[in-house]
C-alpha cells in the first residue's frame, strides 16, 4: 500500500494543485531586491535591480525614495540599495496616482515600492561618531519658506535672508551685506549692531589719558 499515492490520481493532483497555487501567490508578493538607480526624476528614482533573474527579464521601475519632506537626499545615478515593498497600491501619496487604494486589491510585485540606500563598506564616513552631511555641491539648510537660507559649497559658506546674502566667507576672505570684513572689522559703510551698539561710531565712557583702561562703549 505504500505505492497508493502514486496510483490515487485525485490526491496526487490535488496537491500538486495546492503547491503551484501556493508558487503562484508566492510570485505575487511585492518584491525586496537589491538594485541602482540609473535616473533620477525630481523625488523618484528609476532603478534596475542587480539581480541574477533568468529565465526572466526584470523591468526597470520608477519608484519614491523613503525620504521625508524634511531632508531630502541628493540621490545620484549610480546609488545602490533595495527596493521596499508595500502591501497595497501608493501612488495615492506618492503623487503617482489618485483614489484611495483598496486593502482589498494586492498591487503587482513590482508596482508598489520603494528605494532605500544601503550603505557600502568601500564608502565610510571620515567623522564616524558625528552627523556627516555631504553632497556633490554642498548642502542647504532653509526655514521651509526659504526665506532664511544657510548655504555650503565649493565657494564658502553664504547666509542668505529675504533673497539677500547678508554674509558670505570663501576663499578669499568674508563679507557682510556686500561689504569686506577685515579683521572682523567691516570696511564698506554698512554698519554692525550688537547690543544695540554701533560697531562704526560707537564711543567709550571714562577715557583717560596715558595707559589706563577705558570703559565700556556707549
Amino acid at each position: 500500500m505504500t505505492n497508493n499515492y502514486a496510483k490515487l490520481n485525485f490526491q496526487k493532483n490535488s496537491n500538486l494543485a495546492a503547491i503551484n497555487r501556493t508558487k503562484e501567490a508566492i510570485l505575487t508578493l511585492g518584491k525586496s531586491l537589491p538594485c541602482r538607480v540609473i535616473a533620477v526624476d525630481g523625488a523618484l528614482v528609476e532603478v534596475a535591480f542587480e539581480v541574477d533573474s533568468s529565465p526572466w527579464t526584470l523591468p526597470t521601475v520608477i519608484i519614491p525614495k523613503t525620504e521625508s519632506e524634511w531632508a531630502k537626499v541628493p540621490t545620484q545615478v549610480g546609488d545602490i540599495g533595495i527596493t521596499i515593498p508595500a502591501d497595497t497600491y501608493i501612488g495615492n501619496i506618492t503623487g503617482q496616482g489618485a483614489g484611495l487604494p483598496s486593502i482589498q486589491v494586492k498591487p503587482c510585485n513590482l508596482s508598489a515600492l520603494v528605494f532605500q540606500p544601503v550603505s557600502n563598506k568601500n564608502s565610510p564616513s571620515p567623522y564616524p561618531n558625528s552627523y556627516f552631511v555631504q553632497g556633490p555641491e554642498g548642502f542647504v539648510a532653509q526655514t521651509q519658506d526659504g526665506t532664511v537660507q544657510f548655504i555650503l559649497n565649493a565657494s564658502g559658506v553664504n547666509v542668505v535672508i529675504g533673497g539677500i546674502t547678508v554674509f558670505s566667507i570663501g576663499s578669499t576672505g568674508a563679507t557682510a551685506n556686500g561689504n569686506l570684513l577685515v579683521n572682523g572689522m567691516i570696511t564698506g559703510t554698512t554698519d554692525v549692531i550688537g547690543n544695540g551698539i554701533s560697531l562704526s561710531t560707537h564711543t567709550h565712557s571714562g577715557v583717560t589719558t596715558g595707559g589706563g583702561d577705558t570703559g565700556p562703549p556707549t
